[in-house]
């Protein structure tokens, strides 16, 4: 796995320094890079090695060659701690996307993780929409129940109101009752969460 990766860096640094337009480094700054430590970086995050790219293709103008072994040492270091389920879940509930740099032995955590968290963003995303529909639908009952007490008011329009607080009545209990569902839903895959990241820190 680490040889077709070397690989993919090396064949992807050359393709790369044709089409960059990136902001060029100086020779100091090629001189003074932490190769281990910007693969660290890079596969702590996810990254797709963009930056090795970037940095590799002014550096090669200098003459200044970057250290691929200690760039990938690096990497393969960020990438056991960015591939793991509970990363997974951080990027899912937050709305995230990812790259796609997990060996498929490593995804089967990291995936499910993220799938489970994504379930939770989008509902919490429904729980939300719903809860302002909520407030809009009791405001406007305020208001109708502010002018069926209006003394004022002729029989045929108090009638009238009477029949849209009903229908709103209905709607807000429809509302709440969906709600209330869906927060079950998403209380419950926060449970299996906690549970699945206990259970693997337990192995």
């Amino acid at each position: 796995m680490k040889t077709h990766r070397v690989l993919f860096i090396l064949g992807s640094v050359l393709l790369f320094t044709a089409c960059s337009n990136t902001v060029k480094l100086t020779r100091a700054e090629c001189e003074a890079t932490h190769w281990n430590q910007l693969g660290l970086e890079d596969g702590t995050a996810g990254s797709e090695q963009t930056t090795l790219k970037k940095r590799v293709q002014d550096c090669v103008e200098y003459q200044t060659s970057p250290d691929l072994t200690a760039y990938q040492s690096g990497y393969e270091k960020g990438l056991s701690r960015y591939c793991v389920y509970s990363k997974g879940v951080a990027l899912g509930q937050s709305g995230k996307d990812f790259n796609n740099v997990c060996a498929q032995f490593e995804y089967v955590l990291f995936g499910s993780g993220w799938m489970i968290g994504n379930s939770k963003y989008k509902l919490k995303q429904e729980l939300e929409d719903l809860s302002k529909h909520l407030s809009t639908t009791e405001a406007k009952l305020r208001s109708i129940e502010s002018q069926v007490t209006t003394a004022n008011v002729s029989a045929s329009a108090k009638s009238e109101q009477e029949h849209s607080k009903a229908e709103l009545e209905i709607q807000k209990a429809r509302l709440a009752k969906h709600y209330s569902q869906l927060r079950e839903m998403y209380d419950t895959i926060q449970q299996k969460i906690n549970a699945n990241i206990k259970k693997l820190s337990e192995k």
